[in-house]
């Protein structure tokens, strides 16, 4: 039986109203996940969490003892007063980034009464991953029988912090680094505050002088100050290697500028933080290709030249890598800073050598 034209055009029409409708169906859907998976300001993002994990938030802090991997013993109630954060971690090698970033922060803000606690699960982990690794940190690494982990409601990477008023503030399963940190001055400037003196350019540059690092190609432990006389420094300061950092365009400007270092006027340094493993930092720089004519990788190692206070000034908790560009006179050009780090391209990395 054949359709007349009438019943082809009304055919017609009906296929179109479906396909606009379904086109429209499509258009929200896309809208609404635009709106979910909207990209947050540092406040947005605060904001953002406390919403989700509001039923956390002000409720009071467990009654706990915290027994260390050396039997030291704290309570919770006689830290009243203290910033706390606790840390619930295996130290597996995909953790242990945020856990150097963490004691980073500690050597920095502990004078404002941080406290930080790594929580390690005797239960369902592995004893070779803590055997291994704990000597690598200062921070105390409490060890848990499910105790904390029921307290609290954690899960592994879990991160807690407990205000002055021993009241839980944060809750958060793998927090973003730069997050902890606008968390924690939150509270500390909350109530005592920080003081925010800047540090001469003088001063950054002595501590950097003062930098013993280990060399990844050879071994040898060598002195930032020897390295760096009578060239052009560009100096990239690592806490840690960052799996979330968008540090691809920083690498590339860097490889392109250690090329262009003729007859021996420069060099680029990437430098990782303490408590960094060899293997697992030749590694990244093996994916990311670090390795190079004019170019320096290294972890920086403990000295007595340089002090915890000279060492922690170094690092800005909202960048990593942070830069800094000293001359062939050793005088300090560049240090990296939230307000400057859009300054840095190839063409400004370039006019250094000249």
């Amino acid at each position: 039986m054949r359709l007349s034209p009438p019943s082809w055009r009304v055919l017609f029409y009906v296929v179109v109203i479906i396909l606009i409708i379904i086109n429209i169906g499509l258009l929200i859907s896309i809208i609404q996940k635009s709106k979910a998976n909207k990209q947050y300001t540092f406040t947005e993002l605060l904001n953002h969490i406390e919403k989700r994990d509001a039923a956390f938030y002000n409720a009071p802090a467990p009654e706990v003892d915290l027994v260390d991997f050396q039997g030291r013993r704290w309570n919770l109630s006689s830290l009243a007063g203290d910033v706390i954060i606790l840390k619930f971690t295996r130290f597996l090698s995909t953790e242990l980034p945020s856990l150097i970033y963490l004691e980073h922060l500690w050597g920095r803000l502990r004078n404002y009464g941080l406290k930080i606690f790594f929580i390690y699960p005797t239960k369902r982990s592995n004893p070779w991953s803590l055997s291994e690794r704990v000597n690598m940190f200062h921070l105390p690494v409490i060890m848990d029988d499910s105790t904390l982990v029921d307290s609290f409601n954690a899960m592994m990477n879990d991160t807690i912090i407990i205000g002055r008023d021993s009241k839980i503030k944060f809750k958060h399963n793998q927090a973003p680094d730069s997050t902890i940190y606008h968390q924690v001055v939150r509270f500390l400037e909350e109530s005592g505050g920080i003081e925010k003196g800047n540090i001469s350019s003088e001063d950054l540059l002595s501590n950097l002088k003062k930098i013993s690092y280990q060399n990844m190609e050879n071994g040898k432990i060598e002195n930032l100050r020897d390295m760096i006389r009578g060239k052009t420094a560009f100096i990239n300061l690592f806490i840690s290697k960052c799996f979330g950092c968008p540090v691809g365009d920083r690498i590339k400007m860097m490889k392109e500028t250690a090329g262009k270092c003729n007859d021996n006027e420069g060099e680029v340094f990437f430098l990782f933080g303490r408590g960094n493993e060899p293997q697992l930092i030749v590694e990244y720089a093996e994916r990311n290709q670090l390795f190079g004519e004019n170019i320096k990788l290294g972890i920086i190692q403990e000295s007595e030249e340089l002090s915890s206070e000279e060492y922690y000034s170094l690092f800005d908790f909202e960048l990593n890598p942070r830069l800094f560009i000293v001359n062939k006179e050793g005088k300090l050009l560049f240090t990296e800073t939230g307000k400057n780090q859009r300054k840095i391209n190839l063409a400004y990395l370039l006019t250094a050598l000249k």
